[in-house]
């Protein structure tokens, strides 16, 4: 056949490869709201760190668990409300 398994082919490209290449031809847009969401996915990152390896058997206790419910709760009404 004429079709080898060294050709490279466009269906197993990786989604990220286009998504850079498509950024490349047409740049997207920076918002400065993305700095806020940045911070919140920074903050709650740090926050499930923090929560998961302090105290007992590296689990994440209770009134953890409502604080970053509360904490998603909080973001999620500002995102409705800004």
């Amino acid at each position: 056949s004429s079709f080898s398994r060294s050709t490279w082919d466009l269906s197993k490209a990786s989604p990220n490869l286009v998504l850079a290449i498509s950024a490349i031809l047409h740049p997207l847009p920076y918002q400065m709201t993305f700095n806020t969401d940045i911070t919140f996915l920074i903050a709650g990152t740090v926050l499930l760190l923090l929560f998961t390896y302090t105290g007992k058997k590296a689990m994440i206790e209770r009134w953890e668990g409502a604080t970053l419910v509360m904490l998603y709760i909080g973001y999620t009404i500002m995102l409705i409300v800004s």
